[in-house]
């Protein structure tokens, strides 16, 4: 990886939006996951101060487990911009959660988020667009 790319990596490290493995590799070759680009998308929004982390509760995509590392993550992103796509509902089952994220899936994520926050509809929003 180039030293551009580290220092891209580093600075999202220190903002807590990616953590790596338990050894203290990125694996910056494979593949983003479904669950991973929720995370990052949640870490940066709390980190922001646009979202606050909300409890792991197990009623949502109760399939998603807390030993994967994102359940916080994943509960607090759907707090606040519902259900994810692909599902009709925060009960139904995510099955891709762990697949290979396409750019057209992170970019939806990415917008729902937006949306969610700074739409005029947005809860806390005012009716204006902030």
């Amino acid at each position: 990886m180039d030293d551009e790319l580290w220092h891209a990596a580093a600075t999202l490290a220190e903002y807590g939006v990616v953590k790596g493995y338990a050894d203290g590799a990125y694996g910056t070759t494979s593949p983003v996951l479904n669950i991973q680009v929720i995370s990052f998308i949640t870490r940066a929004m709390v980190e922001k101060g646009y979202w606050q982390d909300q409890p792991p509760g197990a009623g949502v995509y109760p399939e998603v487990p807390a030993e994967s590392g994102h359940r916080q993550d994943f509960v607090t992103y759907v707090h606040y911009t519902g259900a994810v796509r692909g599902t009709t509902d925060t009960a139904a089952p995510f099955e891709g959660w762990a697949a290979p994220a396409s750019r057209a899936w992170f970019a939806f994520a990415l917008w729902q988020a937006i949306d969610g926050y700074f739409s005029v509809d947005a809860p806390g929003s005012g009716g204006y667009v902030r």
